[in-house]
């Protein structure tokens, strides 16, 4: 409907300004039912839909042959999709990273024990925003969307590095001892 009146305006509009139109007869039938059609705020207020019940707006169907309901359903549906995938994903990379803080554990601890005279204290687990590992997996499991869940893709892989370089210095250490 809104194509219609605006289709119908540019008609007008063109009747209006043509070179056919300026000849005088024309130009005051033109500005005549110019001033007798509705003014452009009614058109456009017109334009917006009157406030219905929820179900008449569902019911009204799209340009494509589907239901309002029906295309909400289908973007609600593939977004839940691409949250759990990440999600999905991200577990994965939380329990790699559970298991590189236990090996990297055990490295330190063998190291502590052979009593070398160069000590370090290894790397907390926690990335530059200063979310700790435990954090980060609670709000994995609780994350609502994609910008979220990657937002704590950075904090996992910072954590991730960090654990890494602790590991890269104990073998370091140990082989110059």
């Amino acid at each position: 409907m809104r194509d219609e009146k605006l289709r119908d305006l540019e008609t007008r509009y063109a009747a209006a300004t043509s070179t056919e139109a300026k000849s005088g007869t024309m130009v005051v039938a033109a500005q005549q039912q110019q001033l007798s059609s509705p003014p452009i705020s009614r058109l456009a207020a017109a334009d917006v839909p009157p406030q219905v019940p929820e179900t008449q707006t569902i019911a009204r169907a799209q340009p494509s042959g589907t239901t309002l309901l029906e295309e909400r359903a289908s973007f609600s549906a593939a977004k839940n999709r691409a949250v759990d995938s990440l999600r999905g994903s991200m577990t994965g990379d939380l329990r790699r990273l559970r298991d590189l803080v236990s090996t990297r554990d055990s490295l330190f601890q063998s190291y502590n024990q052979s009593g070398r005279a160069l000590s370090f204290k290894p790397s907390p687990l926690s990335s530059s925003r200063g979310f700790t590992y435990s954090w980060v997996a609670e709000r994995v499991k609780s994350a609502s969307n994609v910008y979220e869940l990657s937002s704590l893709s950075r904090d996992i892989r910072e954590i991730r590095s960090r654990v890494q370089e602790d590991i890269d210095l104990i073998k370091r250490m140990k082989r110059g001892a």
